[in-house]
C-alpha cells in the first residue's frame, strides 16, 4: 500500500471514531437531563356527601370539599348524576355547598360522584347509589349565602322542597349556632313559613367559626315535628380591617386592624400609582390588642392619585387551602406641596412650639399626650391652637407640658380644622 492510500486509511478511520465520539456525548448529555427532571404533582382534594334525600323526581345532595394542596384551579370539581339513559353535571366550589337534580324519572337507580378535572383525566373523589322514591315529605333542597357587603353577619335564601303528601297547616323553622367549643346549639330562633312556602330568608347571622343548625317543623296534633334538618358550615372569615388617619402632600397614614384570632395570618399593604405598583410592604401585628401602631407611607408625590390596598394571606381551616385576599382599599389624592418650619425650646417643666408655613390649607397647630403601658400607646390628653396670619405666612405657638409620669411621648404638628384626614405630624418627643 502507498503512503498516501495508507494516510487516506487513517484519516477515514479517525473520522469515524469522532462521529461516534460526538453521539456518544451527544447521547450521555440527553440521558443526564432525563434523570434530573423532577414532577410534582399535588395531592388531589378530598370530598365527602354531608347528606343526600330522594324524592320521587330529585335528588338533593350536600357537599364539603377541601384543598389542602391548592390543586383546585377554577371550575374543576363536579357532581355527576348518571345511569345507563342519562347524565347530568353540577360545577361547585371548594367547601360546602348544597344542590340538586331535578326532573329524574320515579323509582330509578343513580350514580351520584363527586369528580376532580386534573386537566388530564377525571378523578372520582367520592361515589354513592340513590334511588328515587317518595322519602320525604318536605326538605331543605339548598342555600344561597347573599353578597351584601358585609363581613360581620350573614344573610342566607334557604330553599324548601316538597312532595305530594305534604298537608300540614302549620309550618316553622329553627335555627341556631353550634360553636366548636360546645355540643349544644346556642341561641335558637323561630321564624314562621306559610305551608308549600320554597324560600325563606335567614338575617343577621354572626360570621363567626360556627355551623349554623336550620330544622324545618311541622306541627302534627298540636306537637312540632322536625320533618328535616341542614348544617351550614360558617364561611371563615378574617375580620381585618384599613382605615385612612390623615395624609398631606407626602405622606399618608393609616390604622390597621387585625384578627387577632389568626396570628399566623401575614399582611402587606401595596401602593399604586396610575395603576402602576410602586411599593410592597409587609406589616406585622404588634401586641395582643389586635391593631398594629400607625402605618405610614412616605415619599409620595403632591397632588397624585393613589391607591392603597391591605392584602392578607391565611390558612382557610375550612376549604383548607392557603388564601390571599384584599380586605380593604383606599383612594386619595395627595395635597400641593407646601413648606413649613419649627422650633422647639426645652424649660424646665415645657416645651414652647413655634411652627410657621406658607400655606392656608392647615390653619391649626395641635398635640397629642400618649401614656405607654405594656408596650401599647394610650392617648391621655391634648390641644389645638389657630393659626395666625401675616401677609402670606401663617404661624402658631403653644406651650406643651412636661408630665409627671416617665413612659409618655409627645406628637405635635398641624392640620386644618375643616378636612379631618388633612394633617401632618412634625415631631416627636419623648418623654422624660
Amino acid at each position: 500500500m502507498s503512503r498516501l492510500k495508507a494516510f487516506q486509511e487513517k484519516l477515514k478511520q479517525r473520522t469515524k471514531f469522532q462521529l461516534f465520539k460526538s453521539l456518544f456525548q451527544a447521547l450521555s448529555t440527553t440521558v443526564v437531563t432525563v434523570v434530573f427532571v423532577v414532577v410534582i404533582i399535588p395531592n388531589s382534594p378530598k370530598a365527602s356527601f354531608d347528606s343526600i334525600k330522594a324524592f320521587s323526581d330529585e335528588i338533593i345532595y350536600q357537599v364539603s370539599v377541601n384543598d389542602e394542596d391548592n390543586a383546585i384551579q377554577g371550575s374543576s370539581i363536579k357532581v355527576i348524576l348518571e345511569n345507563q339513559l342519562t347524565k347530568e353535571v353540577n360545577y361547585i366550589d371548594v367547601g360546602q355547598s348544597m344542590g340538586s337534580f331535578t326532573g329524574l324519572n320515579p323509582n330509578t337507580l343513580y350514580n351520584l360522584q363527586v369528580v376532580f378535572d386534573k386537566g388530564f383525566g377525571d378523578e372520582v373523589l367520592a361515589k354513592t347509589e340513590v334511588y328515587t322514591e317518595a322519602a320525604f315529605t318536605a326538605a331543605f333542597s339548598g342555600y344561597n349565602l347573599l353578597e351584601t357587603g358585609e363581613t360581620s353577619y350573614l344573610n342566607y335564601l334557604v330553599n324548601i322542597k316538597y312532595s305530594d303528601e305534604f298537608n300540614y297547616d302549620t309550618v316553622r323553622v329553627r335555627y341556631g349556632l353550634l360553636y366548636p367549643s360546645s355540643e349544644e346549639i346556642e341561641i335558637f330562633q323561630t321564624i314562621a313559613i306559610s305551608p308549600m312556602q320554597t324560600e325563606f330568608l335567614l338575617e343577621d347571622i354572626l360570621s363567626y367559626q360556627a355551623i349554623l343548625v336550620v330544622i324545618l317543623e311541622v306541627e302534627d296534633n298540636g306537637v312540632f315535628i322536625p320533618l328535616d334538618e341542614v348544617r351550614i358550615v360558617l364561611p371563615f372569615t378574617i375580620h381585618s380591617s384599613m382605615y385612612l388617619a390623615y395624609y398631606n402632600d407626602h405622606q399618608a397614614a393609616f390604622h390597621l386592624y387585625f384578627d387577632y384570632e389568626l396570628p399566623s395570618a401575614t399582611y402587606w399593604l401595596e401602593t399604586r400609582l396610575n395603576d402602576y405598583l410602586i411599593d410592597k410592604t409587609e406589616v406585622k401585628q404588634t401586641g395582643f390588642d389586635h391593631h398594629s401602631s400607625l402605618h405610614l407611607v412616605e415619599n409620595l408625590l403632591p397632588e397624585r392619585d393613589y391607591v392603597f390596598q391591605l392584602y392578607a394571606r391565611y390558612f382557610d381551616p375550612i376549604t383548607l387551602q392557603t388564601k390571599e385576599t384584599i380586605f380593604s382599599e383606599v383612594s386619595l389624592t395627595t395635597l400641593e406641596a407646601f413648606t413649613y418650619n419649627y422650633e422647639i425650646i426645652e424649660y424646665d417643666n415645657y416645651y414652647q412650639v413655634t411652627i410657621s408655613t406658607n400655606t392656608d390649607v392647615f390653619d391649626q397647630g395641635f398635640y397629642d399626650v400618649y401614656y405607654i403601658e405594656e408596650e401599647i400607646s394610650y392617648y391621655y390628653s391634648g390641644s389645638v391652637f389657630d393659626f395666625i396670619q401675616v401677609d402670606d405666612n401663617y404661624s402658631v405657638s403653644f406651650r406643651i407640658d412636661k408630665q409627671s409620669f416617665t413612659d409618655y411621648y409627645i406628637e405635635f404638628g398641624i392640620r386644618s380644622s375643616s378636612e379631618y384626614y388633612y394633617r401632618i405630624k412634625i415631631e416627636r418627643i419623648e418623654g422624660k
